[in-house]
């Protein structure tokens, strides 16, 4: 009794009494009793408990009966214990105890609605317990209720302070209602009480991953790990979060470590598949998805992302029949429903795919991919303004997502809305385009410098941290050449396209930056009696020589003949530099493989013709992968545009690459593409330099 008077030792004594723990309280009141035998409060108080546990003892079951219920419960025979449990709240409906285990049975089979019933019971039946409270807010969280998750932990931590769980599970459901800097600080509780707590360091590894911080979430998963080495989940947040680095030969080693630890683990496969896929292996990815399907046959997630695999494989009626398998587990899977979008697309099947993508914006109205991509389908149907209105949902929604904005911008090659207020982008493409039109062939290098730095000036204020991945400037006509078809059958099969036989192509090379813009305005300019597709480009492939080119694709050899007669004059009028135009026959990798492809004399095409069994392979890759043109091409808008200048953006930091002199005008200019940059430079080295130096005389 040195350290606490009977009056505080009294207040302890109620508060156990409270929260149910008679034999604490009468311990603490035969402490008094001994050390003050008259003291007629503890005299009071311990009658009273005495009253209390035999009324306890009257309301519950044996002791024996309740430990029966404990042990069937820890070998996991969840099934028998709820039987036997609700078979002893009906002779006890007053023993919390027995409610409380039926609970915890419940929850252990989900099924969440009879566990809250369960635990909601407990709290009416002993107010005070905190665990009760505990444990409702978790099958509330379980049921997505996470108010008022939120608010049974909050009554269980004023029950009781110290408690570590109820900090840990509020940290979870704030966390699932994205309010993560609240959730982070309450699992920075949870670990003031209990600093070895590893769980709450990889949940708060979680959290700040989700905030953007990857490099700073895997310290936390480190230190997670660090308490607890064999914590496969931390592994597998860690390999997550490796990928979404970029890091995949990390990421697949941490969540082999995850697997090495728990090799039935259906999610670390279902993870591997994803960091698989990113890298490109997508029949590795596919069994690890079956993997975790053979562990987990339920898993809908998984089979959303074989199904997303399969579309990348171009395989899409396994695609379709993985997604509505996904589907049928989880009907309000708004990814599944994106990606079967996606798939319906891709089959040309767009009502089918506008409806796909309706069900996924129905289930989650700010899934700004799924608005993406029912502009993509819309664009299809060539439904434009409705595509245009999806596009900027989109940025709405997630304003730096550079696909939407991507598609925005190229979609104002083709269109021109009334309202500059839709989005700042048809603004700054407005404005850029006035400026484009003042820029022309003709200009001088200084007039060109100056019109290109109103144009980045005007992007540059319109503040939109966006880099372009095109570097070819298109001016195209309605009809699809479907070269991604035709590049895959050379790149798979090893064979030309029998297509690609048949296209001839202009080509034009220029020796510097500026001259390149002068041909882009004249190939917006060149008016021909049939709208062919032409397009300026920067040269990148690294066994393809040249730099600045342009590219004109015809219907046959004689028409090229005609086109390149027609160039010929037009540019002699423009161009005071070197340019050469020639003809050239289909890709220009082709004839490293087929040398005789493109050889052509000024009569006829010479030593290769379409061998016809490479027919038969071609009709077997259309059917396990076909690839069809697009309809409803529209036209480009001829003239420069928003998306022509962020390609600009691209072809400075390659003149500055290949000390082009004519970039010096944008030495002030900080380097955006290092990669395009480094390109060039490796190009320079191995090419030499496109131009000749000009001296004074």
């Amino acid at each position: 009794m040195a350290k606490l008077s009977v009056d505080q030792v009294l207040l302890k004594a109620r508060s156990y009494v409270k929260k149910g723990e008679i034999e604490e309280a009468q311990k603490l009141y035969q402490m008094v009793l001994q050390a003050f035998p008259e003291n007629k409060r503890a005299q009071q108080g311990l009658a009273a408990v005495g009253k209390s546990k035999q009324t306890i003892d009257v309301q519950g079951p044996p002791p024996e009966t309740v430990n029966q219920l404990v042990n069937l419960y820890n070998q996991g025979q969840l099934a028998v214990v709820v039987e036997q449990a609700t078979s002893l709240t009906e002779q006890y409906p007053e023993a919390f105890i027995v409610w409380n285990i039926l609970g915890a049975a419940n929850k252990g089979l989900n099924q969440v609605a009879d566990a809250s019933k369960a635990f909601r019971k407990v709290t009416e039946l002993n107010p005070d317990y905190a665990d009760g409270y505990n444990n409702l807010g978790f099958v509330l969280q379980d049921q997505g209720r996470f108010d008022e998750a939120i608010a049974s932990y909050t009554k269980a931590l004023a029950l009781k302070p110290n408690h570590v769980d109820a900090y840990f599970n509020m940290g979870n459901a704030l966390q699932d209602q994205g309010r993560l800097d609240e959730a982070i600080g309450a699992y920075k509780k949870a670990l003031s009480l209990k600093p070895d707590y590893a769980e709450a360091y990889n949940n708060i590894g979680n959290a700040i991953q989700g905030q953007g911080m990857l490099d700073e979430a895997i310290e936390t998963y480190k230190k997670a790990l660090a308490i607890k080495p064999d914590f496969a989940e931390a592994y597998i947040n860690m390999g997550n979060t490796l990928k979404d680095q970029g890091k995949l030969d990390e990421a697949i080693e941490a969540l082999n470590k995850a697997l090495s630890l728990n090799p039935d683990h259906a999610g670390a496969y279902n993870n591997m598949g994803n960091a698989l896929q990113e890298k490109g292996k997508f029949d590795e990815a596919i069994a690890s998805y079956t993997k975790a399907l053979s562990l987990k046959p339920d898993y809908a997630e998984a089979y959303n992302n074989m199904g997303a695999t399969f579309k990348n494989q171009g395989k899409l009626d396994e695609a379709t029949e993985a997604l509505n398998k996904a589907l049928a587990i989880k009907p309000d899977y708004a990814d599944a429903h994106n990606n079967m979008g996606n798939t319906l697309k891709d089959q040309g099947k767009l009502d089918e795919a506008i409806e796909a993508l309706n069900k996924a914006i129905a289930i989650k109205p700010d899934y700004a991919g799924a608005h993406n991509n029912m502009g993509n389908a819309l664009q299809e149907k060539d439904m434009l303004d409705a595509a245009f209105t999806s596009y900027t949902k989109a940025l709405a929604i997630k304003p730096d997502y550079a696909d939407a904005y991507s598609n925005t911008v190229e979609l104002l090659k083709i269109i021109s809305p009334k309202s500059t207020k839709a989005h700042i982008a048809v603004q700054m493409d407005k404005e850029v385009k006035e400026i484009g039109n003042s820029l022309l062939a003709s200009s001088s290098d200084k007039e060109i410098a100056h019109k290109l730095s109103d144009a980045l000036e005007c992007i540059s204020q319109g503040r939109l941290n966006f880099k372009t991945s095109l570097s070819q400037i298109y001016k195209r006509n309605s009809i699809d050449l479907n070269c991604s078809r035709h590049t895959e059958i050379f790149n798979s099969k090893n064979i030309i396209p029998e297509f690609c036989f048949g296209c001839f192509k202009v080509q034009v090379e220029v020796d510097n930056l500026f001259s390149l813009i002068r041909l882009t305005r004249q190939f917006y300019d060149l008016d021909l009696e049939e709208d062919l597709t032409r397009k300026t480009i920067i040269e990148m492939r690294p066994d393809i020589s040249g730099f600045y080119k342009g590219l004109l694709y015809c219907r046959g050899l004689d028409q090229a003949r005609v086109v390149k007669e027609l160039l010929d004059i037009k540019l002699q009028k423009i161009f005071t530099d070197k340019i050469t135009v020639q003809i050239k026959r289909g890709c220009s990798e082709f004839p490293l493989k087929f040398s005789n492809y493109g050889k052509i004399t000024d009569n006829r095409i010479t030593a290769m013709d379409y061998p016809t069994e490479w027919k038969v392979v071609e009709g077997q890759f259309d059917h396990s992968s076909p690839l069809k043109p697009k309809e409803n091409i529209k036209p480009s808008i001829s003239g420069f545009c928003l998306s022509d200048f962020y390609i600009i953006q691209k072809w400075i930091d390659y003149a500055k690459g290949l000390d082009d002199p004519s970039c010096k005008e944008f030495d002030n200019l900080p380097i955006v593409f290092r990669d395009i940059f480094d390109i060039a430079v490796m190009r320079k080295a191995k090419y030499g330099k496109p131009f000749t130096e000009k001296t004074d005389t």
